[in-house]
């Protein structure tokens, strides 16, 4: 038995398995955080995502390590959002193809998607 996780994918509203992924991971509306037992998802819940507007590109950081995030799932973000992700031990992936949450997910565990390069970072406007 596989000990549950929680991972986190940047929604657009509401949220949810059918919600497309936001390609702007620190200006997404919400995040969709999916809890992930023996390869399954087992709960669904969402995050609204304030903090960007509030507290800068650090404030989505801080409010998925309190949400205990473990991984979150992206098509590309900044440089200094993956510092601060990789600096609360949250595993960030990459996934280019998964246009909903839903998608991304699989992606993330089937393992078809790789952990994020830190020299594929944005820089500005592209996430």
């Amino acid at each position: 038995m596989n000990r549950p996780f929680v991972l986190a994918v940047p929604s657009e509203h509401p949220g949810g398995l059918d919600a497309p992924r936001s390609g702007h991971f620190g200006q997404a509306p919400c995040f969709t955080l999916l809890t992930v037992e023996d390869g399954g998802i087992t709960a669904v819940t969402t995050l609204d995502n304030g903090a960007h507007a509030t507290q800068g590109c650090l404030g989505p950081v801080r409010a998925l390590a309190e949400a205990g995030v473990g991984a979150v799932v992206v098509g590309g973000l900044g440089a200094r959002p993956l510092d601060g992700l990789m600096r609360a031990g949250i595993t960030v992936y990459q996934d280019g193809s998964g246009a909903t949450v839903a998608q991304a997910a699989a992606a993330c565990l089937a393992g078809t998607v790789q952990v994020f390069d830190p020299a594929a970072t944005c820089r500005g406007g592209c996430h």
